[in-house]
This record gives structure tokens, sequence and C-alpha cells, in this order.
């Protein structure tokens, strides 16, 4: 994992909120330190890096979405996410003209289909111009400068005290916080809680509380909410931001993973028929799981982590490249069937071709994910995951009957 997604100073029991501080701000600055970069379009890299980093920020904000207020945490996500779609239409196309760079460059390559590769490189070309020029004028009209600041001072946010505390702080200061079932003592000066089926706890702790000043009546809701999951006898607390950050990971990482799992059992029955567009959505799922590991990678010991994110990144390429081959197939493809409505074979031959060198490569690609699944299972990569966790924070193992099920599943399937 690389160095600069760390931050230094925090533990895996540095409290949620101040993680998400940190984490969001780094992700920011990176972003944005490459805007001049983009602006002067002398490097292709630097739109990359920009991109990237306003992924990686949008998937930090929505994994620490409960450490800020709601409205303006979804104004700004909306906000970092159209700095990504601005970025994303010239970004393809930079990676659209590298790739047949590289396909020509590989040498024995038909004349008629190195000349299709050069006509589909000059028309990306020209349509990145347009592209181009649409991206700085968004840029223009964003105001990244002004973004920033908002997100800095939402990153603020999670400094506010969260709904345990004040509980907990107010029973420590002699306030009787009454819980679900217990007798409301008529002369006590606490909360005044009536019994368990009428009205409960978190009903009335949120209103006493709000009339004593101690909560703010827009956060009403949302407190009671947090409280209501203290009724039932017996159940967790809820996690909340001043808990340890691999608390919540030994919680996010799992869901990341298990929606991921759910769509390579889907693909493993199908390696004779497969399903191109369930492996691009396998890709996209694993490109979610990786960013929840870089963002609360610090739930995970250091070496640990880093051989499994290798094991990610594998897949993530060899997914990644088998998307790239599959869009330009389709593109080269709609390029012949034109030639042919259009009467032209000369055209047509070398698109003809170039789309069959572009089957056979996605094809390639199929071959080396499922050689891979082999070599390096699911169960593989859950167990090393799973591993990677600090002690103490490691997630339960899936349930026997959740293996049997999911076996079933891919029965079923097949």
């Amino acid at each position: 994992m690389k160095k600069e997604l760390e931050i230094q100073g925090m533990t895996a029991d540095t409290p949620f909120g101040d993680a998400a501080s940190a984490i969001i701000l780094d992700r920011l600055e990176n972003m944005i330190a490459h805007e001049q970069g983009v602006r002067l379009g002398e490097d292709i890299e630097a739109l990359h890096d920009m991109r990237v980093y306003s992924r990686r920020l949008r998937e930090a904000l929505r994994i620490f979405k409960p450490c800020f207020p709601r409205k303006r945490h979804k104004d700004i996500y909306g906000r970092v996410r159209d700095v990504t779609a601005a970025l994303g239409d010239v970004r393809n196309l930079d990676v659209f003209i590298e790739y047949f760079r590289k396909f020509k460059e590989s040498g024995d390559l038909d004349p008629a289909c190195a000349d299709a590769a050069d006509a589909l490189t000059a028309w990306a070309a020209k349509q990145r111009e347009g592209l181009r020029e649409n991206m700085i004028a968004f840029l223009d009209q964003a105001d990244l400068a002004e973004l920033a600041d908002d997100v800095r001072d939402l990153a603020d946010a999670p400094k506010d005290e969260d709904a345990r505390d004040l509980l907990e702080r107010l029973a420590a200061s002699g306030v009787s916080v009454a819980r679900t079932g217990a007798v409301p003592d008529p002369d006590s000066a606490g909360l005044s809680v009536v019994k368990h089926g009428q009205e409960g706890f978190a009903e009335a702790a949120s209103r006493e509380l709000m009339a004593r000043g101690c909560i703010r009546p827009r956060d009403y809701k949302e407190f009671r909410d947090v409280a209501r999951k203290m009724d039932a006898p017996g159940a967790p607390l809820p996690l909340l931001i001043a808990d340890p950050v691999a608390e919540h990971a030994r919680r996010i990482i799992p869901e990341r993973f298990e929606a991921m799992a759910a769509l390579w059992r889907e693909a493993m029955p199908r390696r004779e028929d497969p399903d191109i567009e369930g492996l691009h959505a396998l890709r996209i799922s694993f490109k979610k799981l990786r960013y929840a590991f870089e963002i609360l990678y610090l739930a995970f010991d250091e070496e640990k982590r880093n051989a499994v994110y290798a094991r990610m990144k594998e897949y993530q390429d060899i997914l990644g490249d088998l998307h790239d081959a599959d869009v330009f197939f389709e593109l080269g493809y709609g390029k012949l069937k034109n030639s042919v409505k259009k009467d032209r074979a000369d055209s047509a031959l070398g698109f003809a071709l170039l789309a069959h060198r572009l089957r056979q490569r996605r094809e390639e690609l199929v071959a080396a994910f499922y050689a891979l699944s082999d070599e390096y299972p699911l169960e593989a990569l859950q167990r090393d995951l799973w591993d990677a966790f600090h002690a103490g924070y490691a997630p339960p193992p899936p349930e026997p009957q959740a293996r049997e099920q999911a076996s079933e599943k891919g029965e079923d399937e097949d």
C-alpha cells in the first residue's frame, strides 16, 4: 500500500471522528494539488492522479458519513462527484489513446489493422480537444478553492460531541438516565422515562435533553435514532464517532467484502460461458473494497495489509484491463459496422482485424482472471484479509450455514 495514503500519528484505536477529519483532509489536499497540472495539460498523469484522489475523497466521505451533518455532507459529496465526472471523459480518452499506442508497439500487426488503430487514435485525439475545453470550463465554474474550504469546514464537524458521549457524561455528572423497563423515580431530578411499551428511553431521553438545551432541536431526530438502538435489552450500543476506527472497520470491510463475494460466486460457475457484464460489476465491487481498505488501513497490521493489498490490486488490474478491452472492442466493432454500411472495404478490413485482436485480448484476460481465482481463491483472500486485522478487531468468521447457502446458490446457477 502506497505510503502517501497513510497518515502519521493515528492507530487502530484512533476515534472514528478524528480519523474522518485527518483522512478526508489528506485526500482533499492530494486532489487539489494536481489542479494546476490538469489545467496545463502537459502531463496526463496529473489528470489521472486528480481523478483518483477525487474518487478516494468521495469514498472517504461515504465511509465517514455518520460523522457529519446530513445536508452539508450531501451537498459536498455531490460537488466532489461532479469533479470526478468532469475529469472522467478526458481521462477515458487518455487511456484509449495510450492503449492503442501500446497496442501498435506490441508489433506483428497487419498493416490494415495498424491503420485502423491509427484512425481510432486520431478520432479520440480530436474528441479529447473539445472535452478538455469543457473540463477547464467546469473547473473555472466549480471554484475548487471554495469547495476545498467547504470540505475543510466539514472535516471539523466530528469534533462535536456525539449522542452516546452526552448520555455517559450526564450519567457521570449525577443525572439519572433510566433505561428500558426501568421504573421512573418521581423524585429523580434526572430524565423522566416512561415505562417501556408506552414511550421508551429513546423518545423520552431525546425530548428531555432537547428541553434542557443539551441537544439542538435540529439534532433531535438523529439523537433519538441513536438512543432508540439502546432500547432493546441486551442490544449492543451503536458504533459512534468516539469509537475506535478499527471497530468501524470490522463492520464496514465485511460488508464490502460480501458485496464483492456475491458477484464472485456468480462468476465462478461461468468459466465456459463468462458473463462479461458480471465481471465488470465485480471490477467495480473490488474497487470499492480496495478503496475502503485504503481508507480504513489503521485497522490492519502494516506488513499483512500490504500483502493483501497487492493481491487485491492483481485482481483489479486484470478486471480493469478486461473492461478496457471490452469497451474498445465494442468501439472497434462499431466502426467496422459503419464502414460496411458505407461500403468502405479498405477500412472495414482493418477494423475487422482490430476487433478480432481485441476480442482475443478479452478472452486472454478472462482466462487470466479465472487462473488467478484458482491460484488465490475467495476463501484465501478472506482468510488473509481477516488475519490482517489488528488483534482484537478481526470480524468473526462466516457462519457455516452462510457458506452452505453460498455453495447451494452456486450449484443452482450452474
